[in-house]
């Protein structure tokens, strides 16, 4: 029997872990003594989660589609915020924006509709938004987290979206795509 993969395709997002607020927040975590798993690099926006590797190869040549010629879009970050999971087991804390651009917008439908016309399982549950870090809901309360968020100095951003990856969950590349900046 095959082992079905979990792979997806991510929008790279150029977040600076030694930023002013970046800093703040981890330390302000600690001082509350809420333990923190950290991203460590790696930011992304992940647009299209899929369950199994049935279409992969239909759908790297479809993404590349898409992809290839397309300008890179900005996203202006301007909300730092946290949300539990579905389960209910975690806290995620995150960047995410309040505006997404048009452009932006337009990529993430091309590529979760090409996505689901292929007859892929894939996660419906989809928003924007960038993980910083993540805590056991043992750990805190959502609220809790909130109110420290809450006290961090964080001034938005806007970052252009260069880099995307089409990759197996913790696994190999499939492809990466570099768009091009204004």
């Amino acid at each position: 029997m095959k082992t079905e993969m979990k792979n997806y395709l991510e929008l790279k997002i150029p977040v600076q872990r030694n930023a002013q607020w970046y800093r703040e927040l981890c330390d302000a975590m600690q001082e509350e003594r809420i333990p923190v798993r950290w991203q460590n690099g790696f930011y992304h926006i992940t647009v299209a989660f899929l369950h199994n590797d049935n279409h992969v190869m239909e759908l790297r040549d479809a993404f590349s589609q898409i992809l290839s010629g397309r300008q890179a879009p900005s996203i202006t970050l301007d909300k730092l915020e946290a949300f539990a999971t579905q389960s209910g087991k975690e806290i995620v804390i995150n960047l995410a924006p309040s505006h997404p651009s048009d452009e932006l917008l337009a990529l993430i439908d091309a590529i979760r509709t090409v996505a689901i016309s292929s007859g892929s399982q894939i996660s419906k549950d989809f928003f924007i938004h960038i993980t910083l870090g993540r805590i056991d809901a043992q750990d805190a309360t959502l609220d809790e987290v909130k109110d420290v968020i809450s006290a961090i100095d964080f001034e938005p951003f806007t970052v252009s979206i260069q880099e995307t990856e089409y990759r197996y969950f913790r696994g190999a590349t499939i492809n990466r795509w570099t768009l091009p900046s204004n």
